[in-house]
């Protein structure tokens, strides 16, 4: 195909094969930027959190395990092993807490009500981790809407009107 020359110089076959492919780019780029909304809504969803008509309940829990930190970079919170009592009934969970605390100690963590009557610790995102991954997302809802405008602005072009010829030029 011959992209550089003027839409009006190209044959009919050429104008609809590119249209064709113009409307493809504009379907794709308005999934991908649907999909990153989604995902950018979804992921504020989880770190801000669905925690009930209830709420969070803070609740006294014992530390079971503290994991090691990692070598490869310096870490002020620990993942964390935590069992906790509410109702009479023992639950364990994870959480992150900070690198002073050690095994058999008490820490005051906040809970939440499932919708099946259990008792769960949320899950604890620190700021960085989720922009990172909101900015992977808004790299793709940025390559979407590119991908959508570029495939909208030759799709939606007006057809290019047949030139008439004037009495006096001839064919050759």
């Amino acid at each position: 195909m011959r992209f550089g020359l003027e839409p009006a110089k190209r044959n009919a076959a050429e104008r609809r094969q590119l249209r064709r492919y113009a409307v493809i780019t504009l379907i794709c780029g308005l999934l991908i930027t649907a999909c990153s909304i989604l995902g950018i809504t979804a992921n504020i969803h989880s770190f801000i959190g669905d925690h009930g008509p209830e709420g969070l309940r803070e609740t006294e829990a014992v530390v079971l395990h503290v994991s090691k930190p990692h070598r490869s970079r310096h870490q002020h919170y620990r993942s964390a092993k935590l069992q906790y009592e509410i109702g009479g009934v023992t639950y364990t969970g994870k959480a992150e807490l900070e690198t002073s605390v050690k095994e058999g100690d008490t820490v005051t963590v906040d809970t939440y009500r499932t919708s099946g009557g259990r008792y769960r610790i949320p899950i604890s995102e620190s700021p960085a981790r989720f922009g990172r991954r909101n900015i992977l997302l808004g790299i793709e809802l940025c390559f979407g809407m590119n991908l959508s405008i570029s495939g909208a602005n030759y799709a939606l072009q007006p057809k290019p009107k047949k030139r008439r010829k004037n009495k006096g030029e001839s064919d050759k």
